[in-house]
């Protein structure tokens, strides 16, 4: 959790940081039978062991309730500083620049319609032509093979 701050509040709210403070404690308890699983530091894959067993030996308690435990701290906003005032910039006599995220990318060149048309046709009858040659050649070799076997 990061630090949340209130603007013009004089106290904030986050985790606590302090020596030893563990960042979660997790634990697990069967909502069939509420047996626990005891509470664990930091980690949650003791509490998920214990799921799976509690389950292994228990086929019908599958749902758990999770918990997580985790320890804040309020402490006092730091003072703020007011911000350096910025140096107004020096003029110059050039014309303002215009953002260009609105101008169009140039345009790829297009075929006029009718070519478009005919070389649409002319990749069309090829594939039928090269078909159709496939087709000769391979009745050619079935028929030569027959022939000489």
């Amino acid at each position: 959790m990061d630090h949340t701050v209130i603007k013009g509040a004089e106290w904030m709210l986050g985790p606590e940081t302090a020596e030893g403070a563990p960042q979660g404690i997790y634990g697990a308890q069967c909502i069939t039978c509420a047996q626990e699983s005891g509470l664990v530091d930091d980690d949650t894959r003791p509490v998920g062991a214990w799921a799976i067993a509690h389950t292994r030996e228990n086929p019908t308690h599958r749902q758990f309730l999770v918990t997580t435990h985790r320890h804040w701290r309020v402490d006092p906003t730091p003072p703020t500083q007011p911000p350096e005032p910025t140096p107004e910039p020096e003029p110059t006599h050039e014309p303002p620049r215009l953002p260009r995220s609105h101008a169009k990318p140039p345009r790829t060149p297009r075929l006029p319609p009718a070519l478009r048309l005919a070389a649409r046709r002319v990749l069309a009858y090829s594939g039928v032509l090269y078909l159709l040659g496939m087709s000769l050649a391979c009745g050619a070799a079935v028929a030569l093979s027959l022939a000489t076997g």
